[in-house]
């Protein structure tokens, strides 16, 4: 099989060569990139449209950066795409025909991922159904959990006291930026009033932080009488890739389910565009209401209504969870010790330290098999059920499929599943070696190991032992899971 190849826009070539008087902005993060590119043996190309943009530079620069070119598969011109020059002015500068011929490039499927700091070609990349196209800074996270999805250890969400954080941290530096008079809201409102804070890390350095206030308005913005207000929700710069946003979103949620809130909401400046992009994914939906300040308002519901039997599974799921699910159908699978410690790392006996993953802190996880099965199907409930090793052995997590592929193209898996799945790229490409694999997304639900015990799983669901594929609950086992998991809310 081909290696996968790496489309890299002018902006990240120039970064990588670096000549210019002042060191560019990106310099350590394509030298980063390309390495990482390489060590998963990857191919770095360029267009013919970067050789484009080269020869308008003049002198020793222009020789420096055709140099440069001997390390990348150097691109031959392709006819434009029509899709591409769509999404362009009618009357194109250089500097457009150039970007035509880089997206026309990527979008002749020669490429499995481009990469650009050009905002605006982004953005014409999505409009134009084009594949992945990514920043530097997500290339790296995304390439980095490729490689390896292992993590140091970071602790997870604590409820801290607000006085105990520490306000010069350059954490808070774009809320303080974003925020006239945000230090003296702190103290006078946060630390003052008690409110809690969620976060992740410790007081001195930490990654993300939530701040949580029970509303005493009865129905504010229109909303029911049990809503708690998020009024911070912040994840530090670059953990975007690490899933570090779904670990304190569900910690919020349970903390929410836990006080028994309806309803949670917050705001969203209008510069906060992928905030505002990422919330809709967790069932938050956009009020026509806005606050006092102008902010865009979110909301989510915890509680489903008179319309739950009416809704599709995947539906309640993203709606009202994590923690509530509609069971239509359940199926059994086993996960093997060393991959549920990464998968599930918060049902793990505690140890002194726990694996931190990106697939262990997210919500919407990947599970990868060569499984012949071909019934799962969005919505179907899924029972994880640890296969062996140290501790008690059985079920211990739920979730709902999401979606369900097939494929033996392992960048077409990695694309899909990758800072979601146990496996790294080489892991996948094992994985196709032997057969096509099937990749199952779906979105983690709570764990079970505390209220359900083997004996009575054994003896109510139908399943003395773990099966070695997935494998459906028959009626039986699949009403007494449904009754376990509505018991439980």
């Amino acid at each position: 099989m081909t290696a996968p190849k790496v489309l890299l826009d002018t902006n990240i070539v120039i970064a990588h060569v670096n000549d210019e008087d002042v060191d560019n902005i990106n310099a350590e993060a394509a030298h980063q990139l390309i390495d990482l590119v390489l060590r998963l043996g990857f191919i770095p190309t360029v267009s013919h449209g970067t050789v484009s943009d080269f020869d308008r530079v003049e002198g020793a620069r222009q020789q420096r950066r055709y140099d440069r070119l001997k390390h990348y598969l150097v691109l031959e011109g392709v006819p434009l795409n029509p899709d591409v020059t769509e999404v362009f002015p009618w009357a194109p500068r250089v500097q457009d025909c150039a970007d035509m011929e880089v997206l026309s490039a990527h979008a002749s499927g020669v490429s499995s991922w481009l990469v650009t700091e050009d905002r605006r070609m982004r953005r014409r990349a999505e409009r134009a159904d084009l594949a992945p196209t990514l920043s530097i800074q997500d290339a790296l996270d995304f390439f980095s959990n490729l490689l390896d999805p292992g993590l140091d250890h970071v602790p997870d969400a604590n409820q801290v006291e607000a006085y105990r954080l520490n306000l010069s941290s350059p954490f808070f530096d774009t809320l303080k930026a974003d925020y006239l008079g945000f230090e003296n809201w702190w103290r006078s409102k946060v630390v003052a009033g008690g409110r809690t804070c969620l976060a992740l890390g410790d007081e001195e350095s930490f990654e993300g932080l939530a701040v949580l206030k029970p509303e005493l308005d009865q129905h504010p913005h229109g909303l029911g009488s049990s809503v708690l207000k998020v009024c911070t929700f912040k994840v530090e710069d670059g953990q975007a890739g690490n899933r570090r946003g779904e670990l304190l979103l569900r910690a919020v949620i349970d903390h929410a389910r836990h006080k028994h809130f309806q309803q949670l909401y917050l705001s969203a400046l209008e510069d906060k565009e992928p905030l505002r992009n990422w919330l809709p994914r967790f069932g938050f939906s956009e009020l026509e209401d806005r606050n006092e300040k102008g902010e865009i308002l979110f909301v989510k519901d915890l509680v489903p209504g008179a319309n739950l039997a009416t809704l599709h599974p995947l539906e309640v799921a993203k709606r009202y969870g994590p923690g509530v699910v509609r069971v239509e159908r359940a199926y059994a699978v086993p996960i093997q010790p060393q991959f549920h410690r990464l998968l599930f790392p918060d049902i793990e006996e505690q140890q002194a330290i726990l694996p931190n993953e990106p697939c262990g802190n997210a919500i919407r996880k990947a599970y990868l098999s060569r499984s012949g099965i071909k019934r799962l199907v969005p919505g179907d409930l899924l029972v994880f059920i640890r296969t062996g090793g140290k501790g008690l052995t059985g079920p211990t997590a739920v979730g709902v499929v999401e979606s369900v592929d097939r494929s033996d193209d392992p960048s077409e898996i990695a694309e899909a599943v990758t800072g979601r799945t146990v496996y790294s790229y080489r892991d996948i490409q094992k994985l196709c070696d032997l057969s096509s694999v099937l990749s199952v997304r779906f979105r983690f639900d709570r764990r079970v190991d505390k209220i359900w015990s083997m004996a009575d799983f054994a003896t109510h669901a139908g399943m003395a032992t773990a099966p070695q594929s997935i494998a459906k609950f028959s009626e039986e086992g699949t009403c007494w899971i449904r009754h376990q998991l509505d018991a439980s809310l």
